[in-house]
């Protein structure tokens, strides 16, 4: 589904839901683009009564010099510093409010007075009535791969709950069910095929 908000300080942000993911892409006048750093990003998520500023990865590098390749830090300090963002950890079918502050001024000393932009938006049922297409979730999934399996493939993991963990996140949740169920009716297909041969010959 497809969202856009009104415009606040001559910024309008965009957005496109799936089931797990919401991009957004922002268009800012040039007013707004001056002296602007980037936008701590708040997440409103009434079914869960939960209101917080969403994490990322980049960081000022004066605030934080050498960051590793496992930090997270929150957008409320450290801004996306972008006009196109995701959000990968939304739930089907739900309603979601999002809260775009612009923040100016120096990164030890952010400016948070300009216009906050806000924007409904409701992702995606996991599964439709006819059809239903999955895709992975790209870069941003590999990376929190990385670091939760050591960036083993999942056959080389220790353990096999490690296996599977690292199977369905490879390949998101709702895409390893569906595979679970086509290799189910494939071999539903495939033994009532031999039963037919079987009995021909």
């Amino acid at each position: 589904m497809r969202f856009r908000s009104p415009v606040a300080g001559g910024i309008r942000v965009f957005a496109v839901t799936g089931t797990n993911t919401v991009s957004f892409g922002i268009e800012a006048d040039a007013a707004a683009r001056t002296g602007l750093l980037g936008f701590a990003v708040e997440r409103i998520d009434p079914t869960e009564h939960q209101q917080y500023f969403m994490s990322g990865f980049k960081v000022f590098p004066s605030v934080i010099p050498t960051p590793d390749a496992s930090i997270t830090v929150s957008t409320f300090e450290h801004p996306i510093q972008s006009l196109v963002w995701d959000d990968f950890t939304a739930k089907p079918g739900r309603p979601y409010t999002y809260r775009f502050h612009p923040l100016a001024g120096l990164p030890k000393n952010l400016d948070r007075t300009r216009p906050v932009v806000e924007l409904d938006v409701e992702t995606e049922p996991l599964y439709g009535s006819t059809h239903d297409v999955f895709f992975n979730r790209g870069v941003a999934s590999s990376q929190r791969y990385a670091l939760r399996f050591g960036n083993l493939p999942p056959d080389q993991q220790p353990t096999e709950r490690k296996r599977r963990e690292a199977l369905v996140l490879t390949i998101g949740p709702a895409v390893f069910d569906r595979y679970i169920a086509v290799l189910d009716i494939a071999g539903f297909i495939q033994a009532k095929a031999e039963r037919i041969h079987n009995v021909r010959e």
